[in-house]
């Protein structure tokens, strides 16, 4: 009898109780070689004692000692791809597992004590010197991309915002020097407004106040938004140009801002040019907006980093000197009611006057200067008002050893100084 080798004659099948044996041979062509159905007995299954499932088994046909394939011995062993109930059940339990160590919140109970060194963070000056001394290595292609920007889109930009137009940039990559080159180079004899939207102290009464006095030079008598556009309708008479970088910006995003912009863009004589950098920044604007706005909309991806937008930005990697950034205060205020930046003035106030040693005011002192202002009629509404600058984190009271309740601001004095004009404006 010719002799086959082990690769031939290695035959594998899955053998069950109710699943017939089927031995396929590649010495014969793939064909069935032999099939036991008929000689098979049904086993007897009792389904009330044995509940176990039943288990596959690998049936290896393989020759003998000598080579040949008489009597060929069937050697039954676990299968290799069956898993040990052990590691079944792992698996089946592990959301339940998860599930366990979570909170009814969904939050874990066991949380990280890691924390960001406090001591390897640097400052915003830090910041901003770093990025200026970064040479970036396309910087040649850059300035290409740039340059062809002003050759083939200054001209157009022009002409289109004489023809009644107002123009929207878009694309990736900062575009504040490419319209100020355009703003150095076309609107040099001309009256421009420039207009910061990712600054975060910028509001329509600075903007309207600052074409009244410088523009039309009238004395500021005005004291609402609509007083103030209807005294810029009537007294314009030449063209002025609004350069706004990031009409999309955070201060900006007010319906009510959008609304006076959008009814300076009605007027004939004031052309718009603006840039936009977040992607849902068509939603701004209504049907009646974009009437009055009239943008013609241009790519322009200059590829420029964001350095100066991002000045005005918190980072868990900048150094905050006093618990609240000026941005972060910004946000806040701009909450709040009219009562409360009132009383919050006054804390601010006390604390930069310099008489003021300790930099701090008394319960009692506040409560009184503000019953005069007529910002509150009882001590109830004065905490609760309290209350709500605590819970952000702008001020701290504290109870002295002679029985006083002091409040502490948790601002530093740098940042006080900076917000203290720009909070008069607004109230």
């Amino acid at each position: 009898m010719k002799k086959s080798s082990a690769k031939d004659l290695i035959l594998v099948a899955w053998q069950d109780s109710d699943v017939t044996d089927v031995i396929l041979d590649r010495s014969y062509g793939g064909k069935l070689a032999s099939s036991n159905k008929e000689n098979q007995t049904e086993p007897k299954v009792d389904f009330v004692s044995n509940k176990k499932k039943r288990q596959s088994r690998r049936v290896t046909l393989a020759p003998n000692k000598n080579g040949e394939e008489n009597g060929p011995a069937l050697t039954n062993g676990e299968s290799e791809y069956a898993k040990p109930k052990s590691v079944l059940a792992k698996l089946s339990n592990h959301f339940l597992l998860g599930n366990q160590s979570a909170n009814s919140d969904g939050t874990m109970n066991k949380t990280s004590n890691n924390r960001l060194d406090q001591s390897h963070r640097i400052s915003y000056i830090e910041m901003a010197n770093t990025l200026k001394s970064y040479k970036n290595a396309y910087q040649d292609t850059i300035e290409s991309i740039n340059q062809y920007y002003e050759i083939n889109y200054f001209s157009e930009w022009f002409k289109l915002m004489n023809f009644g137009f107002n123009i929207l940039v878009h694309g990736v990559g900062s575009k504040k020097s490419l319209i100020q080159k355009f703003c150095q180079s076309y609107l040099d004899n001309f009256y421009f407004v420039e207009l910061l939207g990712y600054h975060h102290d910028i509001n329509t009464k600075n903007l309207l106040k600052n074409i009244i006095s410088d523009v039309l030079e009238l004395n500021d008598m005005f004291k609402t938004p609509d007083e103030q556009l209807n005294a810029i309708n009537q007294n314009l008479n030449s063209p002025l140009y609004l350069v706004i970088h990031n009409i999309d910006g955070n201060c900006l995003r007010d319906t009510s801002i959008q609304y006076s912009l959008s009814e300076l863009a009605s007027n004939k004589f004031i052309h718009i040019i603006a840039t936009v950098d977040h992607i849902n920044s068509s939603l701004l604007w209504d049907q009646i907006q974009n009437t009055c706005f009239k943008w013609i909309h241009f790519e322009v991806n200059t590829l420029e980093a964001y350095s100066d937008e991002i000045m005005f930005e918190n980072s868990l990697m900048l150094s905050q000197q006093g618990n609240v950034q000026l941005s972060s205060m910004i946000h806040i205020l701009k909450s709040l009611t009219q009562n409360a930046k009132n009383i919050f003035l006054i804390m601010v106030q006390h604390v930069l006057n310099k008489e003021n040693t300790k930099k701090s005011i008394t319960f009692s002192k506040l409560y009184h200067e503000c019953r005069e202002k007529f910002y509150v009629s009882n001590e109830l509404t004065l905490r609760a008002q309290l209350t709500e600058f605590i819970d952000h984190k702008l001020i701290k009271l504290k109870t002295e050893a002679d029985g006083y309740e002091t409040i502490f601001l948790l601002v530093d004095e740098k940042n006080l100084k900076l917000y203290l004009e720009d909070l008069k404006d607004k109230i």
